[in-house]
């Protein structure tokens, strides 16, 4: 976990020098958000904007080390340790950490799109959920010490001292502006989640149309991708 924490805290410090706004998630809104199913896990939230200079920003990164390592995905990119650097050599364009090398130590960094008009940033991540209240995000709170066990704080910690070092900079990690209400609202998704499979369930049993039961799980799900289109062709 300190080792994690290392990492995290470098990958947050090299965004940040490298002038792209970043929103860390760890401690327990990472593990609800990764929940119990297969999906990606997400540590870093990016706007789409700055794509680019995270891109440049992983391959420099990759580039310091032999043991470091870039995935680039179609909806995010994966930053991580590897155990034997010949491991770059039998590694697919398209394979990320979690099936190449699940027990590695890396960093999942997603993006966002402006909010919409509901007030949503709709996420590269798969959901549920793929869209998150704007306003239980910003404006960033900093905390230096997230990777702990312990429930998210409710009052900002913005001035305590930071704990770690890394590179001889004290580090802090940004949060969201209402981590809990934003937990809340992660939790409040997985359960709209859960009862639209029953939906769907019952649906089928009672011979109702397939598309309806279909609708009503996406829905829930939180699933945006024809939203998601729509913002990356108007973003260009």
């Amino acid at each position: 976990r300190q080792q994690e924490k290392h990492v995290l805290g470098d990958i947050v410090l090299g965004l940040t020098v490298s002038g792209v706004p970043c929103l860390a998630f760890v401690g327990s809104l990472r593990r609800v958000l990764l929940g119990n199913s297969s999906s990606d896990p997400l540590d870093v939230l990016v706007s789409w904007s700055f794509r680019e200079e995270v891109r440049r920003f992983a391959e420099e990164w990759s580039a310091s080390s032999v043991d470091r390592h870039v995935v680039e995905l179609p909806r995010h990119f994966e930053l991580g340790l590897l155990p034997d650097s010949s491991l770059r050599n039998v590694w697919p364009d398209d394979f990320g950490f979690r099936i190449m090398c699940p027990s590695c130590i890396f960093v999942a960094i997603y993006f966002y799109f402006p909010p919409t008009a509901d007030d949503m940033l709709v996420t590269t991540r798969p959901g549920p959920p793929c869209a998150l209240p704007a306003h239980l995000i910003f404006p960033l709170r900093w905390e230096s010490n997230p990777m702990n066990e312990q429930p998210l704080p409710h009052s900002s910690s913005r001035g305590r001292a930071a704990e770690e070092h890394f590179g001889g900079v004290l580090v802090q990690l940004p949060w969201p502006a209402r981590p809990q209400r934003l937990l809340d609202f992660v939790l409040d998704s997985r359960r709209a989640a859960l009862r639209a499979v029953a939906v769907s369930g019952q649906a089928a049993e009672e011979g109702e149309e397939y598309m309806e039961a279909e609708v009503v799980l996406q829905s829930a799900l939180g699933l945006c991708w024809p939203q998601l289109s729509v913002s990356a062709q108007a973003l260009g």
